[in-house]
């Protein structure tokens, strides 16, 4: 019965670095420049550029909530685990007893 104490910090880091790499394509995807496009006006050039600087804002902030979300995943995962060895050492402790 003491070994069903378990977190599996194992799954939690995978799903962590899964995430992790999504920021990273996300990143890829937001930072390549937007060319404008040479038969618009120049007003219709400078409104896709303001849209396209409030994208890469929200994109940004997206990204750090997303790597806040993800330190948490590791924090948690990290806190289960050291909870679960609290536990097994008190469960076996007293059924040693």
């Amino acid at each position: 019965m003491a070994g069903e104490f378990q977190s599996n910090i194992q799954t939690a880091e995978q799903v962590a670095t899964r995430m992790g790499q999504a920021i990273m394509e996300l990143e890829q995807v937001a930072s390549k420049a937007l060319n404008p496009a040479t038969r618009t006006s120049l007003h219709g050039n400078q409104k896709a550029q303001q849209s396209n600087q409030q994208l890469v804002h929200v994109v940004q902030q997206f990204q750090l909530a997303f790597q806040e979300d993800v330190a948490k995943i590791r924090l948690v995962a990290h806190e289960f685990a050291a909870n679960d060895v609290a536990f097994k050492q008190n469960f076996d402790s007293r059924v040693l007893r």
